[in-house]
């Protein structure tokens, strides 16, 4: 279901020369909230589709409980030692992951493997 969306969401994932036009897409970039010389803090700028944001934060929250790589990387972002982020930037920063990871798959046609050895979609 989250690939289906995934792909319903972005369209022609070939279109796309770098995840970061993807990121542009879903609007999970971080804008700086303030007024004058008041700055508050800094959140997503919600303005892209609000379908994409919400899958990539659906997948993120199944990826921390299900996935040891996802779950160890946002174990990593909540405890580092310098900018440790809170819960909800640490899951952003892994659905920021997740897509990268998701579009380099979708992109080259092969299956999820945490260790690397990737196989093409058609192998047996």
């Amino acid at each position: 279901m989250t690939a289906a969306g995934f792909l319903g969401e972005i369209g022609d994932p070939t279109a796309f020369s770098d995840w970061r036009q993807v990121q542009k897409l879903a609007e999970l970039n971080l804008v700086e909230q303030g007024s004058g010389e008041k700055r508050w803090q800094r959140t997503i700028s919600k303005r892209g589709r609000p379908g994409l944001r919400a899958l990539l934060y659906q997948a993120a929250l199944a990826a921390v409980a299900k996935d040891p790589v996802f779950g160890s990387l946002y174990r990593y972002f909540l405890g580092r030692a310098q900018n440790p982020l809170q819960k909800k930037q640490a899951l952003i920063a892994v659905a920021l992951k997740l897509l990268r990871v998701m579009l380099r798959l979708v992109q080259s046609r092969q299956f999820y493997d945490p260790v690397g050895r990737g196989r093409r979609l058609g192998d047996t």
